[in-house]
């Protein structure tokens, strides 16, 4: 090799091992490797309280006694079993109007207790 390439490849050699050394400074390896939740960091006493909370729901969310109107629901569910469901309102702005989906026909209600069949019989007269 002639003495120019000899320099000038020393000089490329130079400055991609600086430009390495200058870059690998910029490397967040010490920041992958740290106690904190976030960046910030300094929330130790934030992390504590959360870690230490024995219930974190609102004490409203354990009222089990809803209100509800049972005679509405028991006539909605009649409405549901018979297959006369009330089709919702629309409350949009839209002025597209889909054509409603065809209704499956209604299940058979079976009654009767026992049997070798585990307490299904013949369809009822009510339920055709």
């Amino acid at each position: 090799m002639s003495p120019r390439r000899t320099e000038r490849a020393a000089r490329t050699t130079i400055i991609a091992v600086t430009l390495g050394a200058t870059l690998a400074g910029c490397s967040d390896l010490y920041f992958d490797r740290r106690d904190t939740i976030v960046l910030g960091g300094s929330d130790a006493l934030a992390a504590n309280q959360i870690a230490q909370t024995v219930d974190p729901w609102p004490a409203y969310s354990g009222n089990a006694a809803i209100t509800a109107n049972g005679q509405k629901m028991q006539s909605a569910v009649e409405r549901y079993r018979t297959n006369r469901v009330i089709p919702p309102v629309s409350t949009t702005t839209s002025t597209f109007q889909s054509q409603p989906a065809p209704l499956p026909p209604p299940l058979p209600v079976y009654v009767g207790a026992g049997g070798s069949n585990g307490g299904a019989t013949a369809p009822s007269a009510s339920a055709q």
